[in-house]
């Protein structure tokens, strides 16, 4: 695997921008080669957003955070 950092991009949370930077892995599994791509927060670390290959059943699946809503 292959972990590349790239440029900066911003992430909606909720109704809030979010500048993150853009990291990319290059995988294998098997036979199949793929990327995997993810948005950090620099500094913090956090993964706001994610992009991740799960299988050739399932495709892409996809996440963004959402901010936490309280009553």
């Amino acid at each position: 695997m292959a972990i590349n950092p790239g440029g900066t991009d911003r992430v909606v949370v909720g109704d809030t921008p979010v500048s993150t930077r853009m990291i990319t892995a290059q995988c294998r599994g098997g036979l199949v080669a793929f990327f995997n791509y993810y948005w950090v927060v620099p500094h913090r670390g956090e993964i706001v957003q994610s992009s991740r290959w799960a299988s050739p059943l399932l495709g892409k699946i996809s996440l963004r955070k959402v901010p936490c809503v309280r009553n």
